[in-house]
């Protein structure tokens, strides 16, 4: 019975651990996978509680203008081919925190991007 209970338990951290993190940093790990592969709907998807159907109304229109703006850049620099996350500031008095990231294209150029975010009833969101 305690292996079955040890084999539950490793389980269950190996669970939710795959389900991504709750800092500001995991989720810019995300974002920028979601923007490498051109997931729109997932990155706006970081952005609002998905159980609150009042923010989830302007979902679609979010995705939309995001994927006119970044699919332009991406297309334009022959995609996204590796990120890496950088420094996190989190100011937790105010709710509010910042995660650097450095995209490198397809054509060789690289740009540095700033996602910030902001927490909300707890839990972390990606802001624009």
């Amino acid at each position: 019975m305690k292996n079955v209970l040890k084999l539950f338990a490793f389980v269950a951290v190996f669970l939710f651990a795959s389900c991504g993190g709750t800092e500001p940093k995991d989720l810019a790990e995300e974002a920028a996978g979601y923007l490498q592969d051109k997931d729109f709907k997932s990155f706006v998807g970081l952005m609002t509680d998905e159980n609150d159907p009042e923010a989830n109304k302007d979902q679609n229109m979010f995705i939309g203008l995001i994927q006119d703006k970044m699919s332009k850049e991406i297309d334009r620099n022959e995609g996204i081919s590796s990120y890496k996350i950088g420094k996190q500031v989190i100011d937790e008095e105010k709710g509010k925190a910042s995660v650097e990231v450095e995209f490198t294209y397809g054509n060789g150029s690289s740009d540095k991007k700033k996602f910030k975010f902001e927490k909300k009833e707890g839990k972390w969101y990606l802001t624009m």
